[in-house]
């Protein structure tokens, strides 16, 4: 629901709390003049202000805010085109995050206590992957649909050898794997494979 504001207050989403910007990943469907529509499946947004004119079919987010002048539209702040429209998945999955758990956090993680899915995944030994392969592998098995803790991640990834080494090797590779755009967070902490 859109708010407009009054005397000098800025217009706002209205959800649980005021949303003065927004955050909209989508594909271009219409490009001229300096402004855009952006298209994200669940409906489409008028896009002004553009640093750059993107051409129809780009994936693009876009970082900005909610206005009204003349009609409904979104005065973009940041805009940058991404290369995979696997990344609308992810912007969705994060979405229904946010509206299943408003205002929550995931519940903290046991220490020292390892499931017995993390061992299963860890099952395969990790001698005969190599450690960012065994870190997908670990992901897949622990995903339940919200996730995979990467403190079981890389317990599963580490197999029985829990040594400090190999332990830094499993980080390691998570943040290889979430630069090259293999894996994502899902929130802090959780850990999906893009597919």
């Amino acid at each position: 629901p859109f708010m407009q504001g009054q005397d000098m207050q800025p217009s706002c989403l209205r959800m649980n709390v005021p949303a003065y910007r927004v955050s909209l990943l989508g594909m271009i469907v219409l490009s001229q003049d300096g402004a855009a529509i952006l298209d994200d499946g669940t409906g489409s947004v008028p896009l002004r202000g553009l640093s750059f004119e993107p051409k129809v079919g780009d994936i693009l987010n876009v970082i900005g805010r909610p206005r009204e002048f003349g009609a409904r539209h979104c005065s973009v702040e940041i805009m940058k085109v991404l290369g995979d429209a696997r990344w609308i998945k992810v912007h969705r999955a994060k979405a229904q995050l946010l509206r299943m758990r408003p205002g929550e956090a995931p519940p903290p993680e046991p220490a020292q206590v390892i499931p017995d899915e993390v061992r299963e995944a860890a099952s395969v030994p990790p001698e005969s992957l190599d450690m960012g392969e065994a870190v997908l592998a670990a992901i897949r098995k622990l995903d339940k649909g919200e996730g995979a803790s990467l403190t079981d991640v890389v317990a599963a990834a580490v197999g029985a050898d829990h040594s400090s080494t190999k332990a830094a090797e499993a980080e390691q590779a998570v943040t290889d794997l979430t630069n090259a755009g293999e894996i994502f967070e899902l929130a802090p902490g959780r850990l999906k494979v893009l597919e």
